[in-house]
């Protein structure tokens, strides 16, 4: 590959590449910096914090060397400020990058949250390579990459850089354990009902599918737990790739994730009671041959706007795993359709059809759940009783409408 050999290019200047520390209040290596290095590398594991986008943990790569140098390797860097970042970062076009730093500052930002190393048996020349790999890829014509939530990530890049080096793909003992994206994504959502609740909504089928032991290694904590019993041979003997372990930052082993979301806060609890406001509403809707928009102008509204979301992540987006998703049955732009209708004189026929089909995509997608292999958050179904609810109403109430 063109970036091995420019990389081979740079081994020669490895004392030269390392200068980037002066950028950081270093000073400048002098001449016997310039005499053969010995260089170690680590793999620094972050446990969850307790915000949603630290609950998965974080990698960073570790490089020390004979000179005094000690940097860090963090591909988990995205700029807030860059142009067009939400819109992007919803299409799934949001591009991380590699940036290295002086390893005092490792903890900044980190306070209270585990951090394990563990040291890499690799040769001296190979950590001498990824070195100036690792420099040259901190570059600004080089550190930007197309992140990809499950498969090309803070914690998957740093063990590709790994392996690029070692020479070898790693083989990873498979723990027997059949389990999907979102059995794994479900384990640290797990007190973050609401979260996990939108997640459920945006990934689609093919987080439902069984994943190899490699493809777990997205989570930095599975990936320094798998870690520890990989072997590899060097000069012809078999040794551990983890030469050493070692707590850098002592903290909770679950991490500083937040209490259980109470159960009266949860997303099932409140849709359930949003079902029962209905259903006593519609009860009386239908007894009076009234319908009250109020409340199908409120649920509506809100289901266009949600529904747009879900239709723009499984159909435009580029994002992992959000498409095919069967969430786009029953959340769904075409909510705003009888909002309109609401104030077109005589469209009673297109409400009609409008909601008899509805009704029946409802259904269907009641019924497609155990079919389909998408796994559904259990909230979902009084979310879509009660939009089945409200086109009975109306169906009811046009019936005895001129």
């Amino acid at each position: 590959m063109w970036l091995m050999r420019i990389m081979r290019l740079y081994i020669l200047l490895i004392s030269c590449l390392l200068t980037v520390t002066a950028a950081h209040g270093t000073e400048t290596p002098d001449s016997a910096s310039l005499l053969p290095l010995e260089f170690k590398a680590s793999l620094i594991t972050f446990f969850p914090g307790s915000e949603v986008f630290e609950l998965y943990g974080h990698t960073d790569l570790r490089i020390q060397a004979s000179d005094g140098t000690d940097m860090i390797f963090n591909y988990g860097v995205f700029d807030f400020t860059s142009e067009h970042f939400f819109y992007r970062f919803v299409k799934g076009e949001t591009d991380y990058m590699c940036e290295a730093y002086p390893t005092r500052y490792l903890k900044q930002g980190y306070e209270g949250r585990r951090m394990v190393e563990q040291d890499l048996n690799l040769s001296n020349d190979q950590i001498r390579e990824m070195c100036a790999f690792l420099v040259l890829n901190a570059q600004p014509m080089y550190r930007n990459y197309r992140y990809k939530y499950f498969s090309d990530n803070c914690s998957t890049r740093p063990l590709n850089v790994i392996e690029n080096f070692l020479g070898e793909k790693i083989s990873f003992a498979d723990d027997g354990e059949q389990v999907t994206f979102r059995d794994v994504i479900h384990r640290y959502t797990r007190n973050y009902a609401w979260e996990e609740f939108g997640i459920d909504l945006l990934i689609g089928l093919d987080a439902d599918t069984v994943i190899t032991q490699r493809q777990k290694m997205f989570v930095p904590m599975i990936l320094m737990d798998a870690l520890r019993n990989v072997s590899i041979v060097r000069d012809g003997k078999q040794m551990k790739l983890v030469s050493g372990e070692r707590v850098i930052n002592d903290g909770a082993p679950e991490g500083l994730i937040l209490p259980l979301t109470p159960w009266w806060m949860s997303p099932m609890a409140v849709f359930l009671l949003l079902l029962a406001v209905v259903a006593v509403i519609s009860a009386l809707d239908i007894k009076k041959r009234h319908c009250s928009r109020w409340l199908d102008t409120a649920l509506w509204t809100a289901a266009t706007i949600v529904g747009l979301l879900v239709w723009y992540t499984t159909f435009v987006s580029v994002h992992e795993a959000t498409s095919p998703n069967v969430n786009v049955l029953w959340l769904h732009p075409f909510y705003v359709l009888p909002l309109v209708m609401m104030f077109v004189k005589r469209g009673n026929r297109w409400r009609r059809l409008y909601h008899a089909a509805n009704l029946l995509v409802l259904a269907v997608a009641l019924v497609q759940w155990p079919l389909s292999g998408q796994v559904p958050n259990l909230a979902f179904f009084p979310i879509i009783i009660s939009l089945m609810l409200r086109d009975i109403v109306s169906l009811t109430h046009l019936r005895t409408t001129k």
